[in-house]
């Protein structure tokens, strides 16, 4: 048998392939290497409440993506079935440990770096540069200061699963892009896309990257080709308008003689033409249909998912005006922000330095509509769609400081998915662009001298190799250096989120003057068994002086009552409680936890043999623990606590239907350990089921 033949073709495919795959291990070792330290870290800000709280009311596929009602701190603006059954899966594999959670985030940042280099080579193609663009750039990304909120908080996971999704599914785009008969390529993108909105709803700026892309004739091979034949014109036309010898004169006659140099070749070029006018203006519509009936499908899952959560858009401001003044200024904000990433806070009240960040954000917008414009005059197609990324990626942020959907108007985390354009844009302005625009003025005669046995064009298309590789050179160290400020900066930011009391030590220090750091801080403190110091920060937060909203100094005064009931100095503790009833009726806890300090004064009165005044405190605990019930069903502290009060005061089947609630409503914890374990003693005792 013949031995196959492999071609040098064939060696150059695998090679690349080969190294593509190396290169992707590399990032997202190093990747790894810098966020290595997160994955230790406790659970801090609103962990608990997601895990503790929220977590235990999804028992099915059908709770998360339709969420049962009266989830506790379960907002009606946000959607993210893919995020609990991420959660869910950690869960399962892991446990509950800090570190079952907070690995698979370092995970999804080493993928989603290693994504970026595939993305930039994808879209950089052959040019010159494009394996040093695609991979500074994922450097970049993988280093970034700007990601710490998104990769060391376990519930700031959202951006990081999305762009797990977007990424993939714009490759996928791409691919059916190249070969528009391979539709799979078109149905795996849009279900992507879709996995990407139901991880998180900024994802939805992915129609807006796509539809650049598409209008910019981005991966578009005829436009690639193009491109090609512009910067190979001089040669071409030297080519072109070479004799064709014998062989083409006979050629030209013998076409002459059938016709096919007449009416034939305007008949096929004809069509030709039309097809290609179809296809720009057809092709691009398919995709956006597939892409649209994603986002439909994600739409109606919405709808159907909050309908029990139902909130109502609220303007940031009356005044239009201003509304659009927030939003520049958040454009401004987050501009600052990805090119200087100093000063890093995770909680956000108000934009800081309105004036600059408003100026910033003007001049941005107009600076990048020039720069866009200039771009596409001078053929330079990729620079200008990387930058729409930018802005295609932030966009749906931008809707926070429009209106009324967070506490904080921006937000770190936010220019996770922007960020890939960012990066790419650097690398391809750096690697690539710089490159070309010094070759391009470079003495004619240098650029068109051919590689031995080469082809002229390719030579005149960009060249990794020659004069300009000193430039190239130093924009690889220049790339390595930022790329090392930046992890050393990323470690160092590491720490702030290491446990919950160092983050909100951070975050007093940089926000003194609002009350959401003080008070959680108290509550890291009083978990920590620091009481006095915690009564001080919650002091702090419901100070005049600090702004806070009713909310936060409503929780705050709970949390001081809940401080002095675990002092048994339960008059001080009942007084909390009460101003925090008073600021806000609808709170439920305060409740709670005078229904607690009520039972304490019963149980003592009882065994002091004051029969009438245990029997008036255990019913007024009783009226409380109903009342906080109906302000929030699933509260299982206060069902448990009524089923204990129940239980002894002889009233064995309500006491019972508390504690089986309880066990309905949760799986694990210390609540499910409490109800189980009355709950049998109840049995044991009675031999009620």
């Amino acid at each position: 048998m013949p031995e196959a033949v492999v071609t040098d073709g064939q060696k150059g495919v695998w090679f690349e392939r080969i190294l593509t795959a190396g290169l992707f291990v590399v990032v997202c070792l190093v990747t790894f290497i810098v966020y290595q330290g997160s994955i230790r870290n406790e659970f801090v800000w609103d962990d608990p409440i997601v895990l503790g709280q929220q977590l235990q009311a999804f028992h099915s596929v059908s709770d998360v993506f339709f969420p049962p009602p009266r989830i506790p701190q379960f907002g009606g603006l946000y959607y993210r079935p893919m995020i609990l059954v991420s959660y869910m899966m950690d869960r399962a594999m892991w446990g509950d440990a800090p570190i079952a959670f907070h690995f698979p985030v370092v995970v999804m940042h080493m993928l989603n770096a290693g994504l970026v280099f595939l993305l930039g080579r994808r879209l950089f193609g052959a040019r010159s540069g494009a394996l040093l663009a695609a991979l500074g750039a994922a450097l970049l990304f993988a280093t970034h200061p700007i990601h710490t909120e998104s990769v060391c908080w376990m519930a700031g996971r959202s951006d990081n699963l999305a762009t797990l999704f977007i990424i993939p599914s714009f490759l996928s785009y791409l691919h059916w892009k190249r070969d528009r008969g391979r539709w799979w390529w078109l149905a795996l993108s849009a279900a992507l896309f879709l996995g990407g909105c139901l991880s998180k709803e900024t994802a939805a700026g992915f129609l807006l990257i796509v539809v650049a892309a598409d209008l910019l004739g981005i991966g578009e091979p005829a436009v690639e080709a193009e491109r090609l034949r512009e910067k190979m014109r001089a040669p071409a036309k030297s080519v072109s308008a070479a004799p064709q010898g014998k062989a083409g004169a006979r050629k030209g006659g013998k076409d002459a003689r059938d016709g096919k140099n007449g009416k034939d070749d305007r008949r096929t070029g004809g069509k030709a033409s039309r097809d290609a006018a179809v296809a720009a203006w057809t092709i691009p519509f398919v995709g956006w249909a597939a892409l649209g009936v994603a986002f439909l499908a994600y739409w109606g899952l919405r709808q159907k998912g909050l309908s029990d959560y139902q909130e109502v858009l609220r303007p940031s401001s009356p005044d239009p005006s201003a509304q659009i003044s927030n939003v520049l200024q958040a454009i401004g904000f987050y501009i600052g922000k990805i090119f200087v990433p100093v000063h890093l806070d995770a909680y956000i009240p108000n934009i800081p330095y309105p004036g600059p960040s408003l100026v910033i954000g003007a001049l941005s917008i107009v600076l990048v509509a020039v720069l866009i414009r200039l771009a596409l005059k001078h053929g330079e197609r990729m620079g200008a769609f990387l930058t729409l990324f930018f802005f295609g990626g932030l966009a749906p942020s931008l809707a926070i400081a429009y209106f009324q959907i967070s506490e904080a108007p921006v937000a770190e985390r936010y220019l996770y998915i922007p960020s890939v354009g960012f990066c790419l844009l650097l690398g391809y302005l750096g690697f690539v662009a710089l490159p070309e625009v010094l070759a391009r003025r470079a003495p004619a005669e240098e650029a068109a001298v051919p590689p031995p046995g080469g082809d002229e064009g390719l030579v005149s298309a960009g060249r990794p190799r020659g004069a300009f590789s000193p430039i190239v050179a130093a924009v690889a160290i220049a790339t390595l250096a930022v790329s090392g400020v930046y992890a050393a900066m990323t470690v160092r930011r590491e720490q702030d989120w290491k446990a919950d009391l160092a983050f909100w030590t951070d975050g007093v220090a940089k926000s003194p003057n609002e009350g959401l750091p003080h008070l959680h801080r108290g509550l890291a403190l009083a978990n920590l068994g620091r009481a006095d110091e915690a009564e001080a920060e919650y002091q702090m937060a419901v100070d005049e002086r600090v702004e806070y909203d009713a909310e936060g100094r409503s929780t705050a005064l709970n949390n001081l009552g809940m401080l002095y009931m675990g002092k048994n100095e339960l008059d001080k503790a009942d007084g909390f409680f009460e101003r925090a009833i008073r600021m806000r009726p609808e709170y439920s806890t305060p409740y709670y936890g005078i229904g607690v300090t009520a039972m304490r004064r019963g149980e003592a009165q009882g065994k002091a043999g004051l029969v009438p005044e245990a029997t008036r405190n255990f019913e007024k605990a009783e009226a409380y623990f109903k009342h906080a019930i109906d302000l929030n069903p699933q509260y299982v502290k206060a069902h448990n606590q009524l089923g204990y009060l129940y239980a002894n005061t002889g009233r064995t089947r309500p006491a019972l239907e508390h504690l089986n609630r309880v066990l309905q409503l949760v799986s694990r914890g210390s609540d499910y350990a409490f109800a189980k374990d009355l709950k049998e003693q109840i049995q044991r005792r009675t031999g009620q089921h």
